[in-house]
């Protein structure tokens, strides 16, 4: 008897398919619950350590563009303002910008996050320099030394040396026009009247230290009489105007009062400038005015750095 029926055979291989689990090649794609929590793990891990802002610091006013004569110096008052605690601080200026610039204070210590610190800034050109402009930086670093970083972000300045008019790089003589108000003519915007801009580098040319310690006095004059009736401005004016006449003392020795008693009157060269000085001069009544122990440290330019 034939049996029909069919002896089975071995089963065809199967080649498996594509796993629903994995992707192209052989990574593993993770179910959409489980990237779900590994991803909530990280952003936990993120949040639980607030990311540090990079030091930096704000510049008041952001910048400084300044036009001077062969000559002539103008004082620059700032302030900057880190946006958290530094133990130290260093102000450097670009090489570019060095020969012309003095610092009234060049180190820090122990900056706070959020409280100005105001410096000033003398830019002085010599009477020999050639019309040109100067643009760099003044950058306040981390420290001392070649490992020091400079903190973003630093003050951009721009110096332009005028070409010489004819009268040498003094302003023209105001005459009378000059004696008119109580501000007088400042033509060429370095903050000194031009009488008195004139007065100081004629009288005085062979000193450039003398010059500059003149100039820093006539400012704090001339603001007083601005201010005269302004009790807390005044007293403040007085305090500057110390420091000046200390400047003055350490460059002079025994002549200073000469020297300051002869620039005085010619900044009170008017019924109006005197008057506005004794109203200024009573406001200061019960203030106290301590003395700087260092002569030299009242000056807001480095003597050192002038050549004479």
């Amino acid at each position: 008897m034939i049996d029909n029926r069919q002896v089975p055979g071995p089963r065809p291989q199967r080649h498996p398919g594509p796993d629903p689990r994995r992707g192209r090649g052989s990574k593993l794609r993770l179910p959409a619950r489980v990237f779900a929590v590994v991803l909530l793990a990280a952003l936990s891990s993120a949040l639980a350590g607030p990311l540090r802002a990079e030091p930096s610091i704000e510049w008041t006013p952001g910048s400084v563009v300044e036009e001077l004569l062969p000559g002539n110096s103008r004082l620059v008052s700032l302030s900057f303002t880190p946006n958290q605690d530094l133990p130290q601080g260093t102000l450097r200026p670009v090489p570019a910008l060095a020969p012309f610039l003095q610092i009234s204070r060049g180190s820090f210590q122990n900056l706070v996050q959020g409280q100005a610190t105001t410096i000033e800034i003398l830019l002085s050109v010599p009477p020999d320099a050639e019309p040109a402009t100067f643009k760099g930086t003044l950058q306040l670093r981390d420290g001392v030394g070649p490992g020091a970083k400079n903190l973003a972000k630093p003050l951009q300045i721009t110096l332009i040396i005028l070409e010489p008019g004819p009268g040498g790089g003094l302003p023209p003589d105001p005459g009378e026009e000059g004696r008119a108000t109580l501000e007088g003519i400042d033509s060429d915007g370095d903050g000194i009247r031009d009488d008195i801009q004139r007065f100081i580098a004629l009288t005085h040319p062979d000193s450039e230290k003398l010059r500059a310690g003149l100039t820093q006095f006539t400012r704090v004059v001339q603001e007083a009489l601005l201010v005269r009736d302004d009790k807390p401005l005044s007293l403040n004016a007085s305090s500057r105007s110390d420091r000046a006449i200390e400047c003055l003392y350490f460059l002079l020795s025994s002549g200073a009062a000469d020297v300051i008693n002869e620039l005085h009157a010619e900044i009170l060269n008017t019924v109006e400038r005197s008057r506005a000085y004794l109203t200024y001069d009573a406001q200061l009544f019960g203030g106290i005015f301590p003395s700087a122990s260092q002569f030299k440290l009242s000056c807001a330019f480095d003597p050192d750095a002038l050549p004479n």
